[in-house]
This record gives structure tokens, C-alpha cells and sequence, in this order.
């Protein structure tokens, strides 16, 4: 897999996930920074991400943090961090069709302002 990758999973963007939770659409790399498991089913959990060349991947699940330090100083931001696990659909899109998906959920949003 080659990052960033973006989810296009979310059938239906709306302005406050994209205000409070920008990281669910776009993945710079194979760790997720928040340790709440809901958080995780809602918004990772079986979710298809394109990637950088195209391929389509689905997260299974996340890897258990073995590194107990992390734990502990879990208030420091950037420390606490767990690895996700991928599954090749061994599926492609075109850019075209993620041009598509993107302006498709961006006229969703209307002419809120964001950000």
C-alpha cells in the first residue's frame, strides 16, 4: 500500500466529521492516533481506502500496541499510535472515478464554509 491513502468508504460527508475528524478520510500512514475502540469500528473498521496508485484496500483490523511506554505517557500527542491491518481487494479506480467520489461528496457538503 502506498500512503496517503483516502477512504471512500463514507457514503456521505458531513461538515462536522470533516471539522473534528479530518483524519478519517485521509491516511498518511499505517497508524491511527486515537485509542477509542468505537472510533475505530465507526469510521476505519471495514472501510475501503484508495491509495496513492490507485489500489483499493480494506482495513480488517488494528494490531495490539506492544510497546507498554506508550501507555504511560499516552497524554504527549503523537505517542500513542497503533498499527492497522490492511486486505488487498486486489481491485483499482481510475482517477476519474475518485475525481467523481470527491466532488460527489464535496457538493454534498453545500456552501457551508469549511474549515
Amino acid at each position: 500500500m502506498t500512503f496517503p491513502a483516502i477512504n471512500i468508504a463514507l457514503k456521505k460527508w458531513n461538515i462536522e466529521d470533516l471539522e473534528d475528524y479530518a483524519f478519517e478520510f485521509t491516511l498518511y500512514d499505517d497508524y491511527i492516533h486515537h485509542k477509542d475502540e468505537s472510533y475505530f469500528i465507526e469510521y476505519f473498521k471495514n472501510g475501503l481506502f484508495c491509495d496513492a496508485e490507485g489500489k483499493l484496500f480494506k482495513m480488517v483490523a488494528k494490531a495490539e500496541m506492544t510497546q507498554k511506554w506508550r501507555n504511560w505517557l499516552q497524554f504527549i500527542p503523537g505517542v500513542w499510535k497503533t498499527k492497522v491491518i490492511f486486505k488487498d481487494t486486489y481491485q483499482k479506480i481510475s482517477v476519474e472515478e475518485l475525481r467523481t467520489y470527491l466532488l460527489a461528496r464535496l457538493s454534498e457538503l453545500g456552501n457551508e464554509k469549511l474549515f
